[in-house]
């Protein structure tokens, strides 16, 4: 068994004690107030280094929130993930209580009987397409957002 100092973890991983962080003001295009938004810059979550390259930014595709995420590739270890992110603290702007995945997590939480069929059916819609590829395994689902998917995926072909 290898035992390593911190010291020796830092140096090898080449991560630095806290996140740089930066804050940005926008304005919600929903409720039109000025919002400050702190954004953290981090290293790898796999392999802890510092060295990323640019896929793609993106805007928010889901409510429409001003602002723009980098989406990036650790050069060590191959990880994607957004750098810089939202703080603990700025989390909730991005995720707001009308955010639609929350007000309904699964089908049995919908309202009403069309609800009920419209989440399944767009959940089945889901499954089916990710079956036509790939049958049986593991699946892993990148910002799963309350994990309905990922119980019809569980229950599909029960």
């Amino acid at each position: 068994m290898l035992a390593l100092s911190i010291a020796e973890v830092k140096e090898i991983t080449n991560v630095p004690t806290n996140p740089i962080r930066t804050s940005q003001i926008v304005t919600c295009p929903l409720c039109r107030i000025d919002h400050t938004v702190e954004m953290e810059a981090v290293a790898c979550n796999l392999c802890g280094a510092r060295d990323e390259e640019l896929l793609f930014h993106r805007g928010d595709l889901y409510v429409g929130l001003p602002g723009e995420f980098r989406v990036v590739r650790c050069r060590r270890c191959g990880l994607i993930y957004v750098n810089p992110r939202p703080t603990v603290q700025a989390i909730d702007y991005y995720y707001p209580p009308r955010y639609e995945p929350y007000r309904h997590p699964d089908v049995e939480g919908a309202r009403t009987p069309w609800g009920r069929w419209w989440r399944a059916f767009y959940l089945n819609k889901r499954c089916r397409a990710v079956s036509r590829y790939q049958s049986g395994g593991r699946i892993l689902d990148v910002g799963c957002a309350t994990g309905a998917f990922l119980h019809q995926m569980r229950h599909w072909g029960d």
